[in-house]
């Protein structure tokens, strides 16, 4: 039996401060309950998050779409053409509801998509069940 790992590693990605900052909320709040230690890591923009992927990959990536540079969907693109990182599974967290993107996202490759509540504890409970739900699964990955 392989133990979980030591530290589930989460990569937030949004050109957005404020929304990065309700989204590590959300991640330290399924830490919290779930008794996992966890290191969140930001970019906000998507050449940044590519980078910082790659140097150190994800367990769960949290992705906003529109962001500058590169936008959400084409990160996602990357992610999944690139042997190192194309079983992470990623989330994507936007405040689009347009159909064009939530299909385009699931054709990409993404796991799951949320749409951003605009209420601050409806945005950081959304998180905390996308991060719980994936850092279970994480765990009964490595403990089978």
């Amino acid at each position: 039996m392989t133990e979980a790992p030591a530290v589930f590693r989460v990569l937030l990605v949004d050109d957005c401060y404020d929304d990065r900052r309700l989204a590590r909320a959300g991640v330290m709040m399924a830490s919290s309950a779930l008794n996992i230690a966890v290191h969140v890591a930001e970019a906000s923009d998507g050449a940044a998050a590519l980078k910082a992927a790659k140097s150190r990959v994800p367990d769960l990536v949290l992705l906003d779409i529109n962001m500058p540079r590169m936008n959400g969907l084409e990160v996602l693109s990357a992610v999944r053409a690139d042997p190192l990182l194309e079983g992470v599974p990623v989330v994507v967290i936007s405040t689009s509801q347009a159909d064009f993107d939530i299909e385009a996202a699931y054709r990409g490759g993404v796991n799951a998509y949320l749409v951003k509540p605009m209420d601050f504890e409806l945005y950081r409970a959304a998180v905390d069940r996308a991060v719980q739900f994936f850092m279970h699964a994480e765990r009964s990955r490595k403990e089978s």
